[in-house]
């Protein structure tokens, strides 16, 4: 049991690195096609996460953003933030998210082991996939949740 286990984390981290590289070339892809002036520079990561901001904030603010959390990094196609709730209400919130959101939820793994915890959800629709993930170590109280972006 402990093995398989085992595997199964290696096998979400290799993943994890491939569909993220994927995820970010995609993303600036699109970003890049949005420029009307094709003589345009490429937009700087600083340009891309401001970009990225603007479309998770939309209408009604900070839509996929977990309500009692705070950003603690962004870069390119990705937002980290940080809180203190349980892991579980947390990964409960996002599934309520993606689906209200209209998107399928294609993916949704948990697993913890030794006190730790990683949860991951992934949500698509005709133009956007979502991927959340939830990381509680028993070392830490704090919660982080990884969200990536992918307009595709």
């Amino acid at each position: 049991m402990k093995k398989s286990l085992i595997i199964g984390l290696l096998a979400l981290n290799f993943l994890g690195f491939v569909v993220g590289d994927k995820l970010i070339s995609s993303f600036f892809d699109q970003i890049n096609s949005l420029s009307t002036d094709q003589s345009k520079k490429v937009a700087s990561p600083k340009e891309t996460a401001k970009s990225l901001r603007s479309y998770i904030e939309g209408v009604n603010g900070f839509y996929f953003k977990y309500p009692n959390s705070k950003v603690i990094l962004e870069e390119k196609n990705r937002i980290v933030f940080e809180s203190f709730d349980d892991p579980q209400k947390i990964t409960d919130w996002y599934k309520r998210k993606i689906e209200d959101r209209g998107m399928s939820l294609n993916y949704a793994v948990s697993t913890a082991t030794e006190g730790n915890i990683r949860n991951k959800l992934i949500g698509e629709d005709n133009s956007l996939k979502t991927e959340v993930e939830i990381i509680k170590q028993s070392q830490n109280q704090a919660v982080t949740i990884n969200l990536l972006i992918d307009s595709s």
